[in-house]
């Protein structure tokens, strides 16, 4: 599974977001590994691929070109035939830290119906959800000669939870890191909670995996 590397989003209150008839505000994280608090839940997404949307409402589209942005994704948008043509991806994984379940849910929703790849970090148990759990308990070092490389998977660990840590020595880098409790990733279907288990394994996690 190829892991992009993540990047960073300056701290700061996305303008409120219609979802549905639902109002929501989240908060983009300052760090994208950065600990949440108890009640706070996280949202992780990327899109690799442009994403096309045609919206004749002109105010619809506003609306999801702002959200789009303040979330980090690149957006271009163009008029076309009557119609607005919304162009759009976030390359790197990004993510989104909410205040309650509910939020996390609602976001993850909409996220997916935008066609972005969503990770639900530590969901709530739901029947039928796509889960993968994992632990590992003791400290690993991994040593990479690829800078670019060490800078995914040390991104990539903290985002869905892991104490993770970079050094630099003798022309590589060594990335430390564990999850000393059990951490869950809910994956939007079966193949991707098959890939995210057969990397974290690969990194000698115990792993669960539920559907």
């Amino acid at each position: 599974m190829k892991l992009l590397k993540q990047t960073t989003i300056a701290a700061a209150m996305i303008a409120t977001t219609l979802i549905g008839s639902n109002f929501l505000v989240a908060q983009t994280t300052q760090n994208v590994g950065a600990k949440t608090t108890s009640s706070q839940k996280k949202i992780a997404f990327r899109s690799t691929n442009w994403q096309h949307k045609h919206i004749h409402d002109v105010a619809k589209a506003e609306k999801l070109v702002a959200s789009l942005e303040k979330i980090g994704c690149e957006v271009n948008q163009f008029d076309h035939s009557g119609h607005l043509d919304v162009k759009y991806r976030c390359a790197t994984w990004k993510s989104i830290t909410v205040e309650n379940e509910k939020f996390q849910k609602e976001w993850a929703t909409w996220l997916a119906g935008q066609g972005l790849e969503t990770i639900v970090v530590n969901p709530l148990p739901e029947p039928g959800l796509e889960v993968v759990r994992f632990r590992r308990s003791e400290w690993r070092n991994v040593h990479l000669d690829d800078a670019t490389k060490a800078s995914q998977l040390l991104s990539t660990l903290k985002m869905i939870g892991c104490e993770a840590d970079q050094h630099e020595h003798d022309g590589h880098v060594d990335i430390r890191f564990r999850c000393n409790q059990w951490q869950s990733i809910a994956l939007q279907n079966h193949a991707s909670a098959v890939s995210w288990q057969e990397w974290l394994k690969n990194l000698e996690f115990e792993t669960e995996h539920t559907h």
